[in-house]
């Protein structure tokens, strides 16, 4: 019958082993998907399916360290007669690193597919339009950087002129503007993703945790689509609106909690 120290080392090495398993996906999938896109030629398809499996593989190891810790270590405290508190310590250790790895994976997704978004976009700027004239006195435009259809007024004649991209650029809107929108907001998701976690960690779901969580999020797509609308700015309109929107289903649950309803229900955006 192993001891308490001897479960305990075990858990540590085996806590070793799969966070440095995990690392060895992450950077198998930073090299390969950026290797991939190179020989498609700078197709998406093939990329974004070779992310989703490196993507499972990694969380096969989250997974494979919760059943681990109930189907074997667990029982193994039980049967070295281990202290509640000795076991509970113990199992910290699964819930930190459960959540650094998930931390850590959602950024390499949001670093590939951000570095593969500026490639993507680099080589559809290549085949765009290089020049604009306007089409009423034909003086020279400044080509805008978007990836979308915009107007450009002429300087010297005040004439409305528009600037179409070319359609890759159009197609791959989605690919590119979402994953550099994501990398520019990080900071903001690093801390919405704690002030989540606090409120999931705490047993009183108090009306200080749930402000806090309400104001992460605002940060964090007032960050993003402030973003988006840099790289879009046909999109910069509609920001408050697309704010509320991002905010609304978030609010319909909160709207059932106990401490929000007894603060009035305080909505940080009507």
């Amino acid at each position: 019958m192993p001891t308490v120290p001897e479960v305990i080392a075990r858990w540590d090495k085996f806590l070793a082993s799969i966070y440095e398993r995990f690392n060895t996906v992450m950077s198998e999938a930073q090299a390969g998907c950026a290797q991939l896109l190179v020989d498609n030629d700078h197709d998406t398809q093939a990329f974004s399916v070779a992310w989703g499996a490196m993507e499972s593989r990694a969380k096969q190891l989250g997974s494979k360290l919760s059943d681990t810790w109930h189907e074997k270590v667990s029982p193994m405290f039980d049967e070295a007669d281990a202290e509640p508190g000795v076991e509970n310590r113990e199992m910290v250790k699964l819930d930190q690193l459960h959540d650094r790895m998930e931390v850590e994976l959602e950024g390499m997704r949001v670093r590939i597919f951000a570095d593969a978004a500026r490639a993507v976009w680099q080589r559809a700027v290549t085949e765009a339009p290089p020049h604009l004239n306007c089409s009423q006195c034909g003086a020279p435009l400044e080509v805008p950087p978007t990836l979308s259809a915009v107007n450009v007024n002429c300087p010297h004649c005040a004439a409305v002129v528009t600037y179409e991209p070319g359609m890759r650029l159009r197609q791959i809107e989605h690919f590119c503007v979402h994953p550099l929108a994501e990398e520019s907001s990080w900071q903001q998701w690093i801390a919405k993703h704690q002030a989540e976690k606090a409120l999931h960690d705490s047993r009183d779901e108090t009306i200080q945790l749930l402000k806090a969580y309400e104001h992460a999020q605002i940060e964090y797509w007032r960050a993003y689509l402030g973003a988006r609308a840099r790289m879009l700015p046909d999109k910069a309109a509609a920001f408050d609106k697309d704010l509320r929107g991002k905010m609304q289903f978030w609010y319909e649950q909160v709207d059932r909690s106990g401490a929000w309803i007894a603060a009035g229900r305080p909505r940080a955006i009507a």
